[in-house]
């Protein structure tokens, strides 16, 4: 996966990440649905100080595997401060900034899924605007 546009979410105190969910195809995902903690996700790119307005081009974790079938892929970018909240089932609180998603059929000759989303920051909020665009290379 690789980004394009800019972030305004990665200043510190606030923080924010860009995660990668594969659903099935027609997936209802509304605001208050949040990725599994196994999904790969890319924060910040800190390497240059606590204020950035760009993700470390590197996940966490493993990018999936994508089986010859339909599937949805749903980025969230999700934002919390240094200071966290947690929910009821004690999981971290986060603040829904953004979310993009496409359908995507796998074909069988695919070998390459080039996926690119694009965020743009909303000057007065953390929050941003997404687009995903996809192509495959066989």
């Amino acid at each position: 996966m690789r980004f394009g546009g800019t972030i305004g979410c990665g200043t510190f105190p606030y923080s924010c990440s860009a995660t990668l969910s594969v659903l099935a195809p027609g997936s209802a995902v509304d605001d208050a649905w949040r990725p599994p903690d196994s999904d790969p996700w890319w924060g910040p790119d800190w390497s240059e100080g606590t204020n950035t307005d760009h993700l470390n081009p590197t996940p966490v974790g493993d990018l999936p595997d994508l089986a010859i079938a339909s599937h949805a892929l749903v980025v969230s970018l999700l934002g919390s401060y240094d200071t966290p909240s947690f929910t009821p089932d004690g999981k971290l609180a986060t603040d829904l900034l953004a979310r993009c998603s496409v359908e995507l059929e796998v074909m069988p000759t695919t070998r390459i899924v080039d996926v690119v989303v694009t965020f743009t920051p909303d000057p007065e909020s953390f929050r941003a605007t997404c687009a995903l665009k996809v192509g495959q290379q066989s």
